[in-house]
């Protein structure tokens, strides 16, 4: 086991719950989320939430956090879940270390080979920019047989599925910096978590925000970003802006008072007929992804990283869309989610993706003996500055 494993196994049997800090980035800076979490009461407190302009603004930690997980936008980190398919050379063997070694430095080859140039284009940046901040394990089958250590089994395919980051070079220092301030620091493209979390086989993720609109695609051989579009909520702000003839705070004002029904009549069919007009736009935009998936037609889900009067919910309850849900997946799960008196703003809808960040970048236990061989492979490859 390594040191880090065992230190968050001390940490959870000591205390019962585990300090975490959540830093994503947003359209113009990066929200910061202290939170911790309470595994065996299944409780989760949000304790502090803050925002920053940029990284320079970060200060050190008072209390090491056992876990800091940074999400980082599309434009500056990728984030891919893929599985690679490799033949042994002789299935009826016994798998020894030695090979297992040698399937996993070929199968990290492989993923960084198919991804790597995909990853910078989609980054737009110079691929020699880019640079890998971390790999792990997340599946691992020999033949068909899913296993957590295959060694000792023996079969033909070996399968490994890998979840890798790739980060903008300018983000190195940085993260080094964080790095020393927690126990453990997993660095993510946000979006591509929180997909993970809500999606099944097939499905896409519309991710909403400000400015753009990305969609992400759930596929069985692998998980990734597949388009961005210009649509967001600042769209709908100017939409209400320009039909008013106010400015764009006004129209937020607006927009905020018909979402608590402090309209007139009039207003309320003037903004519903706008917010329709712009929900049936992003519609159009994402209709031909949903339409060129080669299976049955996919459940797309919709998150948005705004509030939304209820009446769009209403819209979206269709037989393949509906609203992201990962906070009430939470509660299914047996969680409760208790927000501080002292942080305002933060809104279980609303805040899926810090959510998402907090539970769905624990690393696997179950693969903390592959992982090891993985690192120790991979560490010549992973950023340093």
């Amino acid at each position: 086991m390594s040191i880090r494993f065992i230190h968050k196994l001390w940490s959870l049997l000591q205390h019962k719950q585990e300090r975490c800090v959540v830093i994503e980035e947003a359209h113009d800076g990066f929200e910061i989320t202290h939170a911790s979490i309470n595994h065996l009461d299944k409780r989760v407190q949000i304790e502090k939430r803050r925002y920053v302009r940029n990284f320079n603004q970060l200060g050190r930690f008072l209390i090491a956090p056992d876990r800091l997980i940074v999400g980082l936008s599309s434009h500056n980190a990728t984030t891919i879940e893929s599985t690679v398919n490799l033949k042994r050379f002789d299935p009826k063997a016994v798998l020894d270390e030695a090979e297992l070694d040698s399937l996993i430095f070929r199968s990290l080859w492989e993923f960084l080979n198919h991804y790597r140039t995909w990853a910078a284009k989609k980054m737009g940046i110079p691929e020699m920019e880019l640079v890998l901040s971390g790999v792990e394990v997340t599946d691992v089958r020999l033949g068909p047989h899913r296993v957590f250590n295959p060694l000792g089994f023996s079969g033909r395919d070996f399968l490994l599925r890998l979840r890798g980051t790739f980060v903008a070079r300018k983000f190195i220092n940085s993260i080094e910096r964080l790095r020393r301030w927690a126990h453990d620091t997993i660095i993510v493209e946000g979006e591509s978590v929180l997909t993970a979390a809500i999606a099944a086989l097939n499905d896409l993720v519309v991710h909403a925000t400000h400015e753009s609109t990305r969609i992400f695609a759930a596929r069985d051989y692998e998980q990734l970003f597949l388009k961005e579009y210009p649509w967001g909520f600042g769209h709908i702000v100017r939409a209400v802006a320009k039909n008013f003839s106010v400015d764009d705070e006004v129209a937020r004002r607006i927009i905020d008072r018909y979402s608590h029904h402090y309209v007139s009549p009039r207003i309320r069919r003037l903004t519903e007929k706008i917010l329709r007009e712009e929900i049936n736009s992003l519609f159009t935009m994402i209709a031909p992804i949903s339409r060129g998936v080669r299976d049955n037609q996919p459940l797309t889900h919709f998150y948005f990283r705004f509030p939304i009067p209820s009446i769009v919910e209403s819209w979206l309850n269709k037989p393949y869309a509906r609203l992201a849900v990962f906070d009430e997946r939470l509660k299914s799960q047996g969680f409760t989610l208790d927000v501080s008196k002292d942080v305002a703003g933060f809104s279980p809808k609303v805040h899926q993706s810090t959510l998402a960040l907090l539970f769905q970048s624990v690393p696997r236990a179950q693969y903390e003996f592959l992982n090891q061989f993985l690192k120790r492979r991979a560490r010549w490859l992973i950023a340093h500055s």
